[in-house]
């Protein structure tokens, strides 16, 4: 199990919808802060939206998979239409399990994105699902958010002394390698 993510790009609309469709992709796994709003926010940018009915015009399903508590995210899910599993607690698996016995989805079939290494890429590949990493839409978090972000300074500065993975070096994107 590994915390380098399959595919790193800066932000979610990177992703091209028609390269994961073709890889047989049918869930998306998607974080609430800091991918889809910033965190504190209820609003996607227009991009985002954009992307986000690209998607489930492909026929894909979505997603939220939040280690926030209900409330905000599930607001938002409710407003968007979006199956949201709250209070998560990635990177235990256990709800990308629930989520894809309840659409049917295989691990093949599953691709998890996030904005942090140390819940959301790890979380994934617990599940045995390929992940991308996109980079945080804000540098605020809440007191978890804060302190996961702290253990992932911390392997990041290993990682790029190492060669192994470095913030801002992007790949990935062309051919998803899923």
């Amino acid at each position: 199990m590994s915390l380098i993510p399959s595919v790193y790009v800066h932000r979610l609309y990177e992703i091209s919808v028609p390269k994961i469709k073709e890889k047989g992709i049918r869930l998306l796994f998607l974080d609430y802060d800091n991918l889809l709003v910033k965190h504190g926010s209820d609003d996607m940018d227009e991009r985002t939206a954009a992307w986000l009915n690209e998607v489930r015009g492909a026929g894909i399903l979505t997603v939220i998979l939040s280690n926030n508590v209900k409330g905000r995210s599930s607001d938002f899910a409710k407003r968007h239409g979006i199956p949201v599993y709250a209070f998560s607690i990635k990177p235990l698996p256990h709800n990308y399990y629930r989520a894809m016995k309840a659409y049917g989805c295989g691990k093949k079939e599953c691709l998890a994105v996030g904005d942090t290494v140390v819940t959301d890429v790890f979380g994934a590949h617990a599940a045995g699902i390929c992940s991308v990493l996109c980079d945080p839409l804000s540098g605020k978090d809440n007191f978890f958010g804060s302190v996961f972000r702290l253990g992932e300074k911390m392997v990041l500065a290993l990682w790029k002394k190492k060669g192994v993975f470095e913030r801002g070096a992007y790949y990935g994107k062309e051919d998803l390698q899923v």
